[in-house]
C-alpha cells in the first residue's frame, strides 16, 4: 500500500449545489412554456362560450323588450362560436397531415 500514489479528489460542494439550484428551475420553465398555449386556448374557450351568458341579458335589460332577442336568437348567437369553429377543424386536419402537429398547434395557438 506503501507504494500505491494516492490522488487527492477535490470536493466543490458549494459551487455544485449553487449550480443544481439554477438548473433544478429549467425543467419547470420548461413545462410552463409548454402548458401556457394549452392554458391559453382552454382560457380563450371559456372566456368565448361564457361571454353569450352575460351580454344577452344585458342587451335585454337594456332595450326593455325582450322581443328584439328571443329565446331562439339567443340560441343562435350561443351556438355561433361552434359553427365557426368547423371549418377549423377540417382545414387543421388537412395540415396536420403534411406539416406535423407541432407546427399546426402554432399556427392554432397564434391565430387565437
Amino acid at each position: 500500500m506503501d507504494e500505491c500514489q494516492y490522488i487527492e479528489v477535490s470536493n466543490n460542494c458549494e459551487s455544485a449545489n449553487k449550480q443544481n439550484k439554477t438548473e433544478a428551475w429549467k425543467p419547470l420553465l420548461k413545462q410552463l412554456l409548454i402548458c401556457s398555449g394549452v392554458w391559453t386556448s382552454v382560457f380563450l374557450y371559456g372566456i368565448a362560450i361564457g361571454a353569450p351568458t352575460v351580454f344577452i341579458p344585458q342587451i335585454r335589460k337594456e332595450a326593455n323588450n325582450t322581443d328584439i332577442i328571443t329565446d331562439d336568437m339567443a340560441s343562435w348567437i350561443t351556438s355561433v362560436y361552434s359553427f365557426s369553429g368547423f371549418p377549423f377543424v377540417l382545414i387543421f386536419a388537412i395540415v396536420t397531415r403534411f406539416i406535423g402537429r407541432k407546427i399546426t398547434f402554432i399556427i392554432g395557438i397564434l391565430l387565437e
